[in-house]
């Protein structure tokens, strides 16, 4: 009987024994592809449900002097130089140079709702409650009224597409493609409490309301501004149904046909999958129910979300954050100023590296403002984003608004009125001429009686 051959072929002498080659080729797969697993080992820890979480860092006190910090209605900062704030208040717009150490007081004064970086990456724009919109471009030390066109001066929201800024006003939305000159986009009948940019080109926007004719709509979604696309009412798609606080849009991602949407509103928070066509009700950490009052996105990462609310300023709100697109929420609050009992008002993502997030809280109880922030580093990394289509500013047609008049500094008070009548400005300067007159009667008489004293003598 012949012998079957062996499967494996004879061993050369120059080859080392299998074991040690095997064990020779695990360990260069070892040296090369261990830092990688390490890196992607760490990146899902970090992600895991039970990971560390990263805390809050309450910056300075956002006031001027020994004054109580007014209340805090929004926070920015350049995406080039994180240290540089601005921070809108009840007193004006608030800057600092030192990471929020220190703070000081601009050339913009009066209540100021929102605070934003333009287009180009350093104009900064200013919704205020009484003055309209103003610009600097000095990087928030001088401002100026930029109002032709905007018909409407309460401007309460702001969003900053590609080609185009977007305000949201007490009665309607204005857009202009270089921040100089506004032309009306509808809405007229609605006071617009939140807008969100969806696509750069051909512009569209998301807007909420929450006041005026809401059995209208409150929850609106134009894909065309500018150029006749109209408004579409979206509140029968919404189950909540009810005046809207805050919308936001994520990144597209490439290969997406829609950015995530989001709303918040009384109930809760709803996202859109669909470019705003359904709903669906987002259930939040240990299933929390205050209502949401401002959302933040990742500007890379469209499955990285941050929502903030308040409870009626009863209990306290809170600040949540989904690192999948708003599936599944975690509680973020270590650090956060007053966790237990403060609003979360505003909150801004910036596309740095961490990332960074910016907190507005106010405090019911004692009627004050602060500001903190959040370098996120157990976030997802960024992902490939659907390029974004150039082709210049949009064009808006610029409507002259009737004359308003307009202080070039408006006072911390000019929103409010002192209930006493005005003073012509020519009544000071007449007054005072006539006490100096006056004064020198006084003494010219005193000299005459004296000399006929000293003639005739007493009487």
């Amino acid at each position: 009987m012949r012998a079957r051959a062996s499967a494996t072929p004879p061993r050369r002498r120059d080859q080392p024994p299998p074991l040690v080659a095997r064990a020779g080729r695990l360990l260069v797969a070892a040296l090369l592809l261990g830092p990688a697993v390490a890196m992607a080992a760490a990146a899902q820890a970090a992600t895991a449900p039970g990971a560390a979480l990263p805390r809050w860092t309450q910056l300075g006190s956002p006031t001027v002097g020994r004054a109580p910090a007014p209340p805090v209605w929004d926070v920015v900062a350049l995406p080039s130089d994180p240290s540089l704030l601005l921070a809108a208040t009840s007193t004006g717009v608030l800057r600092s140079t030192d990471d929020g150490t220190h703070w000081a007081a601009t050339g913009l004064r009066g209540l100021v709702w929102t605070v934003a970086v333009g287009p180009d990456g350093h104009t900064l724009f200013a919704g205020t409650r009484a003055h309209g919109v103003w610009r600097s471009t000095d990087l928030g030390l001088t401002w100026g009224a930029d109002n032709r066109g905007l018909q409407v001066r309460n401007v309460r929201a702001i969003a900053v597409a590609r080609d185009a800024i977007v305000l949201g006003t007490s009665a309607g939305v204005y857009v202009s493609g270089t921040g100089i000159g506004w032309g009306q986009e509808g809405l007229t009948q609605v006071s617009v409490s939140s807008v969100a940019v969806i696509a750069d080109r051909p512009l569209g926007v998301l807007a909420g309301a929450d006041g005026g004719a809401l059995a209208q709509g409150a929850l609106f979604r134009d894909l065309s501004v500018t150029t006749g696309g109209g408004w579409q009412d979206l509140s029968q798609g919404d189950p909540g149904a009810v005046p809207v606080w805050s919308v936001g849009a994520g990144p597209r991602a490439r290969g997406a046909a829609d950015p995530p949407l989001f709303e918040g509103n009384l109930h809760g928070l709803y996202r859109s999958t669909d470019g705003g066509a359904t709903w669906e009700q987002l259930t939040l950490a240990a299933g929390v129910t205050w209502g949401v009052t401002t959302l933040a996105v990742d500007p890379r990462n469209p499955s990285v979300l941050y929502a903030g609310g308040d409870n009626g300023g009863s209990s306290g709100g809170g600040l949540q954050r989904s690192t999948d697109g708003g599936s599944e929420w975690t509680p973020l609050q270590i650090g956060l100023p007053a966790a237990a009992g403060g609003d979360v008002v505003s909150l801004t993502a910036l596309a740095t590296q961490p990332l960074t997030v910016l907190a507005a809280v106010y405090e019911p109880g004692a009627r004050i403002g602060a500001v903190a922030r959040l370098l996120d580093r157990t976030v997802p990394a960024p992902v490939a984003l659907a390029p974004a289509p150039g082709g210049g500013p949009v064009k808006v047609v610029v409507v002259t608004a009737p004359p308003t008049p307009v202080p070039t500094r408006p006072a911390p008070d000019s929103h409010r009125g002192s209930g006493l009548p005005r003073v012509p400005s020519w009544a000071p300067p007449m007054l005072a001429a006539a006490v100096l007159l006056l004064f020198f009667g006084i003494i010219l008489g005193v000299r005459r009686r004296r000399a006929r004293l000293e003639v005739e003598g007493p009487p």
